[in-house]
């Protein structure tokens, strides 16, 4: 199974000199260095390279990676806590409806989805073998992904969908973003591609919906929202699985995010030098 049950959260911390910048809520004097920090599931390991990050950057970053045990949204709902006394600046948040919209392991919805399973593999009309026949679709795409994780994959892919667990999820990175701004870091959310054929897997609508909220986001509160068609366009090579990019893909990530980053900077010390 991929790593759902208990996701991974990565932070990506950028110190980029700030001359100018301060962030109110954190402390800082004047002249220290501005933290950059990249938040995600399981995901965003590969979604995000640190040397293709100080490319963009030009030398204005020094990277370090650090990882960080926690429950997905769980993890993301406490971030402005855990962050509080580290100087944070910016937070790029990795999402899509992948994260918005799947039952969470371990969660009320994640146990509901777990025992709906079957049911979930005939959704649509699909049936047992109508699922086998999916996963050799999957194979012939990535013949080097074992069945397990095809499987695990399409599942999950099967499993989003509307209910509570999205609303609860959306309240949670809600409280986390207004934690952060209101303590002066911007937001960055980038949205993570999924591979086409995952979009043949879903329900369109759902990507639909978490656009939205990431709109939403953008309208009430200190965020900037980066699409998939901003970062890309992603090419079936630029996918190692329905869910993951390759280098490649994460290169373009990497750069559409760093892109931001230098946006957002700017923005700022701008508004500090007024």
């Amino acid at each position: 199974m991929l790593p759902w049950a208990a996701l991974a959260a990565v932070l990506i911390v950028l110190a980029i000199d700030r001359r100018v910048m301060t962030a109110p809520g954190f402390g800082r004097e004047v002249g220290a260095l501005a933290q950059v920090v990249v938040l995600g599931s399981g995901r965003v390991e590969r979604a995000f390279l640190s040397a293709e990050l100080n490319t963009v950057l030009a030398g204005q970053a020094e990277v370090m990676l650090r990882a960080h045990g926690g429950r997905g949204f769980d993890d993301v709902a406490a971030l402005g806590d855990r962050l509080g006394d580290e100087a944070v600046d910016v937070v790029i948040l990795g999402l899509s409806e992948f994260e918005t919209h799947r039952p969470l392991a371990g969660t009320a919805a994640g146990a509901a989805w777990a025992e709906k399973q079957p049911v979930l593999k005939l959704a649509g009309g699909r049936t047992e073998s109508d699922l086998e026949a999916l996963i050799t679709r999957v194979g012939m795409t990535f013949p080097d992904l074992p069945e397990a994780t095809r499987r695990d994959e399409l599942i999950q892919l099967l499993s989003l969908s509307r209910g509570d667990h999205v609303s609860s999820r959306e309240d949670q990175l809600r409280a986390a973003v207004e934690q952060l701004t209101e303590a002066g870091a911007s937001v960055i959310v980038v949205e993570l591609p999924l591979h086409p054929l995952s979009r043949q897997y879903d329900d369109a609508t759902l990507r639909e919906e978490a656009l939205s909220f990431f709109a939403e986001l953008a309208m009430d509160y200190d965020v900037t929202v980066v699409t998939e068609e901003m970062s890309g366009p992603f090419a079936k090579s630029d996918f190692a699985s329905l869910t993951r990019v390759t280098d490649a893909g994460a290169t373009k990530l990497s750069h559409s995010a760093a892109r931001a980053v230098l946006e957002v900077l700017q923005a700022r010390r701008a508004a500090a030098e007024r």
